[in-house]
This record gives structure tokens, sequence and C-alpha cells, in this order.
């Protein structure tokens, strides 16, 4: 079991220990919308969509390790860097169920779009429903104590909390997520404003946009251990071939890179997306422009994945292109990415300050994006050689596109 690696579906957690890994898949994953788990044990393979199928699974048919699990006393033997910055405090159990009824409501909440007053009344009756079972399990040891010539008046001294507390509101939610599961909030940008007719009086309406300041979602995504080990340790090639990025001419020569192989590597990426019918009278009406980013430093079998893309700032676009406000909606990410590649940034991670560098790298964008960010005309339905890569020309030039 020693030479076993456990490995997680749902982000690069790796383990030597089945104890452990059970651990971080009920803490971090059991209430996820897409969860899945594979069984790592002797090379198994099986694999499913059920936490409670894979515990049934592993009792069944590797008996030996439930048993170890059961018995086991080990703290996380995370393969992290000595140098880890992340704080490795000690868990309660109250803290345990607090963040797993957090994780049950933002399922609630993300996985089948309910609505947050309905989240209320279902966490007030689920809270009354575990108080019932509670009390009923209560009375049945007390029972059984008294059987046994046992005082049952020690049960009263026990605090049977459901730990719901402090999520019977949304405010409440909003406030844990915060505190105890690193929310970072996002910012309001004013990019402009329109003359509205309001009870009869024409005044200003202002124009706003949102964004993620990028020091603070830094700051809570290395404060992950799996992301931390993949930015200290690397991934470049090892041979005379390039897997990624990080093995291209831009990043081996820049001086930020150069100085310090583990700056981060941002690769920030921008589309438009309509969030309604695209067939109708209200088309672009609705279409909002989103930017994010992802770090290089994470390999790309991991880099795509939804949990490692970030958010960075999201608005109309139709507010953006009026009023050409994308430099005010990313002034806060443009700052951020100075900052790091001229000294760093001093961020709190795991509870310890540390210096972060790291630069921009590339912008991954499609054509009309890219002409927009690059103050081009967006649209090549008219022009003469649409493609800026292969400079083909189109067939409103007379000659056939190649």
């Amino acid at each position: 079991m020693d030479t076993e690696k456990f490995k997680c579906n749902m982000c690069p957690f790796m383990a030597h220990s089945y104890s452990v890994f059970i651990q971080h898949v009920v803490r971090n994953h059991s209430h996820d919308a897409n969860f899945s788990v594979t069984c790592c044990i002797d090379s198994c393979g099986y694999s499913t969509k059920r936490w409670q199928t894979y515990k049934v699974h592993v009792s069944r048919c590797h008996r030996t390790h439930a048993l170890d699990a059961a018995t086991e006393n080990v703290p996380m033997d995370v393969d992290c860097p000595s140098d880890d910055p992340v704080d490795t405090h000690v868990t309660t159990s109250t803290d345990t169920v607090a963040v797993s009824n957090a994780h049950f409501a933002l399922s609630l909440e993300t996985k089948y779009q309910v609505s947050r007053t309905a989240i209320d009344d279902i966490i007030h009756s689920t809270d009354e429903l575990v108080k019932q079972h509670l009390l009923q399990y209560r009375n049945v040891v007390g029972e059984r104590l008294e059987q046994h010539g046992i005082d049952k008046s020690l049960l009263q001294d026990i605090n049977f909390s459901t730990h719901f507390d402090a999520l019977n509101s949304s405010g409440k939610r909003d406030r844990f997520y915060e505190t105890q599961m690193n929310l970072v909030k996002p910012v309001e940008v004013i990019l402009g404003s329109r003359k509205v007719l309001k009870k009869g009086i024409l005044t200003d309406n202002d124009l706003k946009g949102y964004c993620i300041p990028l020091h603070s979602s830094i700051s809570s995504l290395l404060s992950m251990p799996d992301v931390w080990r993949f930015v200290v340790n690397g991934h470049v090639s090892r041979d005379q071939f390039m897997h990624d990025i990080c093995d291209g001419a831009y990043v081996t020569s820049h001086p930020v890179f150069v100085k310090n192989p583990a700056a981060l590597q941002i690769i920030l990426n921008t589309d438009d997306l309509e969030i309604v019918n695209p067939l109708g009278s209200h088309v672009k009406k609705h279409k909002i422009t989103v930017f994010y980013y992802t770090l290089a430093n994470i390999p790309p079998q991991y880099r795509s994945q939804l949990q490692c893309i970030q958010l960075v700032a999201i608005a109309k676009t139709q507010h953006l292109r009026k009023h050409a406000a994308e430099g005010m909606l990313l002034q806060d990410f443009i700052t951020s990415v100075n900052k790091l590649s001229s000294g760093g940034l001093r961020l709190c991670i795991g509870g310890r300050y540390h210096v972060i560098e790291g630069d921009l790298v590339c912008v991954a964008a499609d054509t009309l994006a890219a002409h927009w960010l690059g103050k081009f005309k967006e649209g090549v339905g008219f022009a003469t050689r649409p493609c800026r890569h292969c400079e083909c020309k189109s067939r409103l030039s007379g000659n056939s596109m190649k």
C-alpha cells in the first residue's frame, strides 16, 4: 500500500494513503455537480458517479484497505514541497460538518439552479429533519445505556447541533463562503452612463460591469496545495521536444521567468456569449463579454478543467463596445499584472505572506475578439485579406481563398 497512489478525478490531488484520499474527497468533492471517482486500489479501475456506491465497492472488493482506513490516523500526506505555504492546522469536526453543509447548499444553487429563497426553506426543513433524527438516536442510545445499568443523563450534556445556523439565509451563506471558503467577491466598475426617463424625469443611468480583484483571486488559488505544488515544481520539458507553452522561446527567454522559474505564467482568455435565444428580435441585447484567466504553471491535462479557470471580469458587450470601456473593466487586472512583473505582489497565502512574481504570457481569443482588443475592425466578412496569419484573399477581391 505504500507504493500506491490514489488520484482524485476532480482535481490534481494525489495521496499515498487511502484514508487521506477519502478525507479529501468527502471534504472537497462529495457534493460537486459532476462528481466522479475511480478506484485505484490494486489497479482496479472501477469508476462511479456516486460516493456511496464507491464506498460499497471498496467494502466488498477491497475490504483490507477499508479496514486499514478505518483504523488509520495519519495526517494529510499531500505530495507538496517542503516550503508549502498552506496552513496545516487541524480541522475540527465542527468545521468539517459546517463546510459539508455549505457544499450541500452550493450544490443546490449551482447544480440544480434552486433559487435562494427555496434554499432557505430547504435548509430550514433539513435542519428540523436532522434534529428529529438526532433526538431519536439519543433516545435509542439512552435506552441501551439503561439496559447496561449506565445513567443516560450523560446524554443530556451533549450538544446535538446540526450546524445549519450559519447557512439559513442568503446573507449568512455569503458571509460563510467569504470567511470559510475563500470566496472572492466581485467589484463593481462603472463603464459609462446613458440617459433614461424615470417618472418623467431624464436622469443618468450608470452602466456597470464587474471584475474580480486579481490579487485576491491568485491568493485564493495558490492556497490550494495542488496548485502551489505545480507552481513551485513546474513541468518544463525534460527532452528536446516542446510539450507546453513554458517550453517556448518567449517564456524561456523572458527576464521574469529566467530570474524566477516559479513565477506565474498567466493566460488571459476572452469571448462573447449570448445568454438568451440567439434567434429572434433580442439578438445581441443581452450578449455579454467574459474575461477569464488560467495559469500555464498548471499542466495542460488539468488546465482546461472548469475549476482551474478563474473569472477576471464580465460586462454587457454593447456597453463595452459603445463606451470603449474594456480598459476600465480590466484596469485592476492590468495593474496587478504590471506589479507581478515588476517586483511581485505580497500576497497572504495560507496565513503567511509571500512575494509572488509573474507576467502575462499570451491572450487566447478568436479572430473577432482579438481584433477588438487590438483596436482593429472586428468583422472580416468584407475584408480583402480576412486572415491576418496566412494573408489569403477573399472571393470578393476576385481570387478564391486557398
